[in-house]
């Protein structure tokens, strides 16, 4: 276990733990009634559930109904030496849709191309990696939507 912090309880026996930013894990939380107590007078565990960040990159964000774009995307944070699998989904007949599932860098970066067919109109596009993936330490994160326009 690794010690982030320490604080001491208010006069009116409040308390507030402010915990650095970092990914998802399990906070124990324990409390000792004096400062020179050996043993804890009440103890608790928190999951603290940290989403995953990401950023995506559409070029270009106009082209013809045949044209090609590509995604640059990134996946913030700790991202482990085998990278982890994104989705690339369009809203498409009401739904997102996945087109594409990348696996990223251990950088957390990809990079993919799309080839439209005969397509017209608005396509708003956006990344999403799953939680549980093996050695990523986050929760399921969905990056803001950006659009195409056909």
């Amino acid at each position: 276990m690794l010690l982030v912090g320490s604080a001491l309880t208010q006069p009116d026996g409040t308390l507030t733990a402010v915990v650095p930013p970092g990914p998802s894990r399990l906070v124990d939380l324990t409390y000792r009634a004096h400062p020179d107590d050996v043993g804890y007078a009440a103890q608790t565990e928190v999951v603290e559930n940290v989403s995953a960040g990401l950023r995506l990159r559409i070029t270009p964000r106009r082209t013809s109904p045949t044209g090609t774009v590509v995604f640059d995307g990134r996946v913030l944070g700790v991202v482990p030496s085998h990278g982890v699998v994104v989705e690339v989904l369009v809203y498409y007949l009401g739904t997102w849709q996945p087109i594409r599932t990348p696996r990223t860098s251990a950088t957390g970066r990809f990079r993919v191309r799309y080839r439209f067919h005969q397509a017209r109109g608005q396509f708003p596009f956006e990344l999403l990696v799953r939680d549980g993936q093996v050695g990523f330490p986050y929760g399921e994160g969905c990056s803001g939507w950006v659009g195409v326009v056909i």
